[in-house]
């Protein structure tokens, strides 16, 4: 399917301050990539579909894991979890009594593969039924081709936290080989703070970002070096909507072993933010991208980016496009190019239409929004980017499928004609 640049309207806002403000650097030559034909990314047998996928690659391999869960009316009962990999196909999971809520893979330096997943506190997960509304413990296990899976490791085990469904905060501070794993979490008294885990020398230590109370959702770039610039949400949806879900920063100049305190990036004002993705391009800016509430609809109906080339010191203006009402979850990557994209779910104007995929782009500017897969009903975009350009993984059916037919797991790639 070609998507080809169409006019469109920008609303540009100018940072604060009077001094100018260095932008992120866009090269125009990837402005001619197209998206493939969508297909189905394996046989589904044994498992049917890899829901809420997480993306991760390594040296040309493709991990994707996932919750088999074809339909949501289905029993829960049983291990939701399928790793799968383009080069050894499904390569099972840690042993235990586990249900793997919202796995997250990891590949690290060595190429070795790190799966997270959260799990419900006091209640066997062989005992589940239905979808668990909290989650208060995260684990850990690693997998590599010799070895196979190792033993997993409780990493945390709290009152509540927020496990999410988009990218989870995983990144390796690349200059010496740190594992951090960042999430909104609480541990009374205390309110939902930021919790850092920090995997060094072989142990976990954790600690909680001080002045991040009320967070709901974080995202930080996937590698970086000493420094390190963490976007996150905080504040939860009031009846005002004045300052609630607003946007803020917190930034690390030692790979996360300290935090410098965190500055407010743009309050809600009565639009709250839901959804982030952080991320840095090729000249190492940092990229932040964020979805608004601009209506009285549930959902996201507006994006808004903006960039940094300081490691979060200043910002660009924002940018913000218009988006369908009823977009629900989204996901966003930056290219060789330095643009960045955005895959979103979008449920049409009274939240009731089946799924489908929208996509838009910003190369300095956003284009229109469009349909990615019009005959799909799609479900649960995950984006990667890495040396083969960008990957995309949802859930789909083709449209006009029997409502109760089964989900499948699709993928698709943004390369050049």
């Amino acid at each position: 399917m070609k998507l080809c640049r169409v006019p469109y309207t920008l609303l540009l806002l100018v940072a604060s301050g009077s001094e100018a403000v260095a932008t992120a650097q866009v090269d125009s030559s990837c402005r001619d990539r197209v998206w493939s034909a969508p297909h189905l990314l394996a046989a589904p047998a044994p498992w049917r579909t890899l829901r809420f996928p997480s993306l991760a690659a390594s040296g040309g391999e493709l991990y994707v894991a996932g919750m088999d869960i074809a339909r949501f009316t289905d029993s829960l009962r049983g291990p939701l979890l399928v790793v799968w990999s383009s080069a050894q196909g499904n390569i099972g999971r840690p042993a235990g009594d586990f249900r793997f809520v919202f796995p997250k893979v990891f590949v690290d330096q060595r190429d070795v593969l790190h799966l997270f997943w959260a799990e419900s506190a006091n209640v066997p997960a062989s005992q589940w039924t239905r979808w668990p509304l909290r989650t208060q413990s995260l684990w850990w296990a690693t997998h590599d081709r010799r070895s196979g899976w190792s033993i997993p490791q409780r990493i945390y085990d709290g009152h509540m936290m927020f496990w999410p469904v988009d990218p989870a905060a995983i990144s390796m501070d690349t200059s010496t080989g740190a594992l951090n794993v960042i999430f909104p979490g609480m541990t009374p008294p205390a309110a939902m703070s930021l919790l850092h885990l920090r995997y060094s020398n072989g142990a976990w230590q954790s600690d909680t970002i001080a002045g991040t109370r009320g967070a709901v959702s974080v995202s930080m770039p996937n590698l970086h070096g000493h420094e390190v610039t963490v976007g996150y949400i905080a504040g939860m949806i009031s009846a005002a909507r004045n300052g609630a879900n607003s946007v803020f920063i917190v930034s690390s100049t030692d790979g996360g072993a300290t935090w410098n305190p965190p500055r407010l990036l743009h309050a809600a004002q009565g639009h709250p933010a839901q959804g982030i993705d952080v991320f840095l391009d090729r000249n190492r800016a940092v990229h932040i991208v964020w979805g608004e509430s601009r209506s009285d609809d549930i959902g996201i109906d507006a994006f808004r980016h903006q960039s940094s080339v300081d490691f979060g010191t200043t910002w660009s203006g924002a940018t913000d496009v218009a988006l369908p009402h009823n977009v629900t979850s989204f996901a966003a990557a930056t290219d060789s190019c330095g643009g960045v994209h955005a895959v979103y779910e979008n449920w049409g104007a009274d939240g009731r239409t089946p799924g489908r995929l929208g996509y838009v782009r910003w190369d300095g500017i956003w284009g229109e929004p469009q349909d990615l897969v019009p005959e799909l009903v799609a479900q649960n975009p995950a984006l990667l980017a890495d040396s083969a350009g960008l990957r995309l993984v949802f859930v789909a059916r083709p449209r006009g499928a029997p409502e109760n037919a089964d989900f499948s797991t699709w993928s698709a790639s943004l390369s050049r004609h």
